[in-house]
């Protein structure tokens, strides 16, 4: 049988690929024509002397090594989109291949799929939190009810100590005394009547919580047709 018309063998594929993992330029075309047509002569004098596999000449084997790689390549980038792995699995001296000839390109390819992944992942998130929005957004929200504010009344009285009284409610009132300048002898202040200030604030707040009371029952009213309520 010919030899040239023989499968290349194992040992003639670890050749190869030692020769090319020891002469990274070679493997990289990177060489003079001179250098590598050398290279490559004394690859094919390694390759011939293998007791199986064909028997060719530097440029055949050039052609077959090369074309090997390639396909070993297309094989990897089909192995890369199929979902059954198996379909195009890669044998030892193939994976070995890829880690010479293709070293930068492999570790771009992962680090597209890790990014690729991470995108997805990001758009997971941001697809569910669009969801939950619209979600919200479909329930039915209560009409808030708005309550008439006044602005906070603050009276100073002539007391020696500094007090406050914050009164919470519909309207906020800030009651607030402050020191008063000492009575000189030649000048006599009437005191303020105190009651009388606090009396007409407490009326002030009892009329803004009737009146916030009356807004509620009509809201009430509104809400509820039919229902009648009158306060004692």
């Amino acid at each position: 049988m010919n030899r040239r018309s023989k499968r290349t063998s194992y040992y003639q594929y670890e050749i190869f690929l030692n020769t090319m993992a020891a002469n990274p330029l070679l493997a990289a075309n990177r060489l003079t024509r001179t250098e590598d047509s050398l290279k490559w002569k004394e690859l094919s004098e390694e390759l011939n002397k293998c007791p199986s596999g064909p028997t060719l000449t530097p440029e055949e084997w050039r052609k077959r090594l090369y074309d090997w790689k390639n396909t070993t390549r297309a094989k990897h980038k089909k192995s890369l989109n199929c979902s059954d792995k198996n379909l195009y699995s890669l044998t030892l001296l193939e994976n070995r291949a890829l880690k010479i000839f293709y070293a930068q390109q492999l570790k771009k390819e992962q680090a597209a799929d890790y990014l690729g992944d991470a995108d997805q992942g990001e758009e997971d998130v941001k697809a569910e939190e669009f969801e939950d929005v619209d979600e919200d957004e479909d329930e039915f929200e209560e009409p808030q009810e708005v309550y008439p504010q006044t602005e906070p009344i603050i009276i100073n009285a002539g007391l020696t100590s500094t007090q406050r009284l914050h009164l919470d409610g519909i309207g906020s009132i800030l009651y607030e005394v402050t020191n008063f300048p000492e009575k000189t002898l030649t000048e006599e202040v009437p005191a303020p009547d105190y009651n009388q200030q606090i009396v007409k604030q407490l009326k002030r707040i009892s009329d803004i919580q009737e009146a916030a009371l009356q807004f509620k029952i009509a809201s009430f009213k509104y809400k509820n047709p039919g229902f009648d309520c009158m306060p004692e």
